[in-house]
């Protein structure tokens, strides 16, 4: 949910918070070793998020840019790779 969104449900006297359980952000992660295995475990026990399998890459991420209902992107791959793939995303 955006800064407008939430504003906006307070305005209309929502509940923000059912807003985020009614629309959750879904994820993409890019990375599936440890680090990923744990933003996945967590994700999971988030009301607000979903990370759908098939958003979960290691190879071909690219793939990822294709689809708009995707509110965010987890890199969790090796720290040389970062600026790479996240320069990437951010052009995309």
């Amino acid at each position: 949910m955006t800064l407008t969104q939430a504003l906006s449900a307070l305005l209309i006297g929502t509940d923000p918070n059912m807003i985020y359980k009614e629309n959750p952000t879904t994820l993409a992660l890019i990375g599936k070793g440890q680090w990923g295995s744990n933003y996945i475990t967590t994700i999971s026990s988030l009301d607000n998020c979903q990370l759908p399998g098939e958003y979960i890459k290691t190879r071909d991420y690219q793939e990822l840019f294709d689809h708009p209902d995707i509110g965010g992107i987890i890199i969790a791959t090796p720290i040389s790779t970062h600026f790479a793939i996240a320069n990437e995303c951010l052009l995309a």
